[in-house]
């Protein structure tokens, strides 16, 4: 099966207590380097500037002015979260990992950026750990310089208006500008936002590029390992779920188990595709329709998991049975379209369909619950 990168982009919304979050030692247990690059402009203006709060100030006032302040939250900055391969840590430095990362995005977008590299869990004394990834705060605006940092303290109200001291204290309701800071409410120092930088195009383009750019370091450092692939969102294999730390518990074991029924279906994938590598008209045939139930899966998951919002009894409370029939379904359908379509492999399609059919999660859940708890003993007989 291919080895698929991670990479994923979203929205900020709290861009300056972000960029705290993701790069200070004292927020982070793991924190393993910074890199950060801004405008030269803004940095000329202001040495000792806070660049994200700058920058969150006035998005958020031209969010309160623009048709979109009743709809849906201000778009401060976004982040761009990649993880390396296991065999990276170790391999190479990880603070000149992420600097060389943030500059390659910084070169080709040519926007501000601030990286984190971290790892979710470390255990010195085991000698393992899990996860080395890179956090990526980007600028959606650039720096013009066109303004003038604030000659005296000053005041304004909502509108923008200039006002006394005493009117600020008087209205409850006011902006202060220190003297030397920006005022968000001159025009010209903030370009607009570059729609590119907002567009399905841009995610798929930084999948690409961080993907291909880890793949010519670990062939550049030696390592011998599967050179990664971006997961095509229209392909043949089904996705699986992200686990998260505070989901409902009873979520977490549908999703470990459905989850494994995702690695069932996309292994038969795999030996399907080597077993028509020489009949091509079949293997395209076959191509064709694992996209087709793949496509139907997303959609009905999408409808399953919209229903469930708007019901607060329905909300992650799906019965194990239920939650896997979601998935059941598409491997029934394309098992059941090779049995009948592909010569030579009724036989595996029949032994996959009836695996499938079997699975029933609870058994898989237990025996991972089981395993962890030989571990836990394990552990603590090594440390007594």
């Amino acid at each position: 099966m291919a080895r698929h990168s991670y990479v994923r982009v979203r929205k900020l919304h709290d861009a300056s207590g972000f960029a705290d979050y993701i790069s200070n030692d004292s927020r982070q247990e793991h924190l393993l380097g910074t890199a950060q690059y801004v405008d030269a402009k803004y940095l000329d203006m202001f040495p000792n500037g806070d660049y994200w709060k700058d920058l969150a100030k006035y998005n958020r006032l031209a969010h309160s002015k623009s048709s979109m302040a009743n709809d849906g939250e201000c778009v401060e900055a976004r982040e761009i979260v990649f993880a390396y391969p296991e065999e990276f840590y170790g391999a190479f430095d990880p603070n000149e990992l992420n600097e060389h990362m943030c500059q390659l995005f910084m070169a080709k977008y040519k926007v501000s950026v601030l990286g984190a590299i971290h790892l979710s869990e470390k255990n010195e004394e085991e000698g393992t750990f899990r996860n080395l990834h890179t956090h990526l705060v980007f600028s959606e605006r650039k720096f013009t310089g066109d303004i003038q940092p604030a000659k005296r303290n000053l005041w304004r109200d909502e509108a923008g208006r200039l006002i006394t001291q005493q009117q600020a204290e008087e209205l409850g309701k006011s902006y202060f500008i220190p003297k030397g800071s920006i005022d968000p409410f001159q025009k010209g120092g903030w370009t607009n936002k570059d729609n590119h930088l907002k567009s399905r195009e841009f995610t798929n383009e930084v999948k690409l590029l961080f993907t291909e750019e880890i793949n010519r370091l670990a062939k550049e450092a030696g390592l011998n390992i599967q050179p990664l692939e971006v997961f095509d969102p229209n392909g043949i294999y089904l996705p699986t779920t992200k686990l998260g730390k505070n989901s409902n518990p009873e979520l977490l074991d549908n999703v470990r188990a459905s989850n494994e029924l995702v690695r069932m279906h996309n292994e038969f994938v795999d030996g399907v595709i080597y077993e028509t590598q020489f009949q091509p008209d079949r293997q395209r045939e076959f191509i064709v329709k694992a996209q087709e139930v793949t496509k139907e899966f997303k959609q009905e998951k999408k409808r399953v998991f919209s229903e469930g919002k708007y019901d607060p009894k329905l909300k992650w409370t799906f019965r194990m049975d239920g939650w896997l029939n979601l998935y059941r379904r598409s491997s029934d359908k394309l098992s059941n379209w090779v049995k009948e379509n592909v010569s030579g492999l009724y036989s595996t399609a029949f032994r996959f369909l009836e695996d499938i059919n079997h699975f029933d999660g609870q058994s898989f859940v237990k025996s991972l619950k089981n395993g962890l708890d030989e571990t836990l003993k394990r552990s603590s007989g090594r440390d007594r």
